[in-house]
């Protein structure tokens, strides 16, 4: 059966408050703008629940959290000043499982019109300073009911970009333990040491170009990342409907409640009961939810990044090879343009199949030494049919070791242990058609549709695979694709050192 995590013992309390005497950076269009103020609600464990219901209390207090809303723009004043009450369903989850939630209106940001997420990252940690504070809340000053130790940030598209820019530019007086972002944006090239959890739609039709993958891949501490088949990026929220979603609007609420209480009650609560579904070990019969999960420290050494012309050497100074292929460096022969390529990397290895030739691609080196914990990481795209989900689960990949002695070891990539994170990079434009209500907005894809993915095998599985494989003298690397045609690319093979839980 899928993951769900059930709402926690708390019914929810809520009080509206207001930040105040903001000051936002120097520069852009802010110009250090001084004294300004935002509205937000704070979310708390109750008994009877309501507006200003009286707090239930812990000893140990409760772990604070701060959720930001993306960016979200209506003629209506009304709509814009309640920007922050749209994750009802995530937010009250959290809190029926024992967290105080503030969610703040970010509006004042976007009417400065910027992309500086620094001033989003300044005011989300005005939300945690203010989680310490003597200010009263259902009869319980918030300095005695929640654990200013214990903070975490969570947001939605712009919004997450600002959960993890909060941690990435800083306050003194605050110490970030964990972030958790859905379909963040990207912005500038922020990251995270601390733990952070990732949910990001295949269909998502806003957040199109891969940004949650770029930031993931940039987080340099214990993570773990959600790809949701079928979900799209506004149906995260309780009433936005400008997208082409398939999944229902509850189920993107139940599986980002599910996810992001599970990741919390592991960093903040030192929960340890959930860490199947964060560490990828549940096994999943949902058809319509496929979640494909990664962990890493940050330590990478790359084989091939494919940045220069393929017969020059590797990384690591051996030879590469490839038959059965046309090959052409991208950003070199840009009959495939490399808009939209994945991440910040404008060049991969383009590779057109010749008709009825075996397919390989090899990297040998001198001999090196794996260790059964690392895992073995490289990229692919393939152009698709629009409207078609970004999965590649069609895509057959066997990949072989050999090692000094000439034993070799093979894992494909439709066994149980690989994983991919793939997302959708498309050529999209807002129109209003003129049978379509004047004041609504819908999204059209265009072109082609790129799909990459960060794909990750662990290297024990080679071993399981022969048990007579020297993982400790490893000289050569080999791509089989059997039966694949068309065209793909792939991009920087690397060896990571593997991460495998929280606490």
């Amino acid at each position: 059966m899928s993951f769900s995590l059930e709402s926690g013992p708390h019914s929810v309390g809520y009080s509206d408050v207001t930040l105040t005497d903001l000051t936002l950076p120097a520069g852009g269009n802010f110009g250090g703008a001084t004294g300004l103020t935002t509205a937000a609600r704070i979310y708390y464990p109750s008994a009877t629940g309501g507006e200003d219901a009286a707090a239930t209390t812990d000893p140990e207090k409760w772990p604070g959290i701060t959720y930001t809303h993306g960016r979200l723009y209506n003629t209506a004043d009304n709509i814009t000043a309640t920007n922050h009450l749209r994750a009802t369903g995530v937010i009250h989850h959290l809190v029926s499982h024992g967290f105080v939630v503030i969610s703040i209106n970010m509006t004042l940001v976007d009417r400065f019109q910027s992309y500086l997420l620094e001033a989003r990252a300044v005011i989300v940690n005005a939300g945690l300073r203010y989680l310490k504070s003597g200010v009263e809340i259902g009869g319980v000053t918030l300095a005695n009911l929640v654990d200013g130790s214990r903070l975490g940030t969570l947001g939605h598209s712009r919004g997450g970009a600002a959960a993890v820019a909060a941690d990435h530019f800083g306050a003194d007086d605050i110490e970030i333990s964990a972030v958790a972002c859905i379909s963040p944006v990207e912005g500038l090239e922020i990251a995270t040491d601390k733990p952070i959890f990732i949910l990001y739609g295949a269909l998502d039709d806003d957040v199109s170009s891969g940004d949650p993958v770029k930031i993931f891949e940039r987080c340099s501490g214990w993570k773990t990342f959600a790809y949701l088949d079928g979900a799209s990026h506004f149906h995260f929220s309780d009433d936005l409907t400008v997208d082409m979603a398939v999944l229902s609007r509850a189920r993107h609420s139940a599986v980002a409640s599910a996810y992001c209480s599970a990741f919390f009650l592991a960093t903040l609560k030192g929960d340890p009961s959930r860490d199947d579904a964060l560490t990828g070990d549940l096994l999943y019969g949902d058809p319509e939810v496929k979640l494909s999960f990664q962990h890493k420290s940050g330590t990478s050494m790359r084989i091939d990044a494919f940045e220069t012309e393929l017969q020059q050497p590797n990384s690591l100074g051996g030879p590469r090879n490839a038959t059965g292929f046309n090959l052409a460096i991208s950003g070199q022969e840009l009959d495939i343009p490399h808009l939209g390529f994945f991440s910040d990397v404008q060049r991969g290895l383009i590779l057109r199949w010749n008709s009825g030739a075996a397919a390989v691609y090899e990297t040998q080196f001198s001999p090196m030494e794996l260790l059964a914990t690392q895992v073995l990481t490289f990229r692919l795209s393939q152009l698709r049919p629009m409207g078609n989900s970004a999965l590649l689960e069609d895509i057959l990949i066997a990949v072989e070791l050999e090692d000094l002695a000439g034993q070799t070891a093979t894992v494909r990539s439709d066994s149980a242990g690989f994983s991919s994170t793939p997302f959708a990079s498309r050529n999209p434009f807002w129109v209003t058609p003129e049978d379509i209500p004047a004041d609504r907005l819908i999204y059209v894809q265009t072109f082609r549709k790129d799909i990459f993915g960060s794909c990750r095998l662990p290297v024990a599985m080679f071993k399981a695979a022969n048990t007579r494989f020297d993982l400790g003298k490893v000289v050569a690397l080999r791509f089989r694709f059997p039966d694949l045609s068309g065209t793909i690319i792939m991009d920087d093979i690397c060896i990571e050192e593997g991460v495998k839980r929280i606490v």
